[in-house]
């Protein structure tokens, strides 16, 4: 059950999932102060946080999604089904904010309504999606090896 997208024997998706997922998470926390300040430098930090969140949510879903179609495991686990359609979820409805932001980031008026909204949907289905992803690698040990090392492996096969 390990990974096919890895380095080594570290699964490479794990390793990319940090960025959106904190990323968005702090979008959520400058749009409030936004709303709290007033000040437009905080919308203008969303947008781009929300852009990062993006890019790095694409280039995790890449490995993912190669991870996901050649783990059988993966496949036909439920929870790993749940897991894709979230984050593939949660990264249209911050595709969608960041259209919304991209003529005006510092959201003039009903925009703003919108844009937070969106960011907080955004930011709330990855985070469950995210439960999902951890339990396949934690609890069920999808793309991982639990107690192997390299050197193992090679003592088990020339045994």
């Amino acid at each position: 059950m390990r990974a096919t997208a890895r380095i080594k024997d570290h699964p490479i998706h794990p390793m990319l999932v940090t960025l959106p997922l904190a990323t968005g998470v702090l979008a959520v926390a400058t749009d409030i102060v936004y709303i709290v300040t007033g000040d437009a430098f905080w919308a203008r930090g969303s947008f781009w946080l929300i852009t990062v969140a993006i890019l790095g949510a694409i280039v995790a879903a890449i490995a993912g999604a190669v991870d996901f179609f050649t783990i059988r495991s993966a496949f036909t686990n439920t929870r790993g089904r749940y897991h894709a359609i979230l984050q593939a979820s949660g990264l249209l409805v911050f595709a969608a904010n960041w259209a919304v932001r991209l003529p005006d980031p510092s959201l003039p008026g009903t925009l703003l309504f919108a844009g937070v909204l969106l960011t907080i949907v955004g930011a709330a289905v990855w985070s469950f999606g995210a439960w999902f992803g951890a339990d396949l690698v934690y609890r069920r040990h999808i793309g991982v090896i639990p107690g192997e090392d390299e050197s193992d492996q090679e003592l088990r096969r020339a045994a």
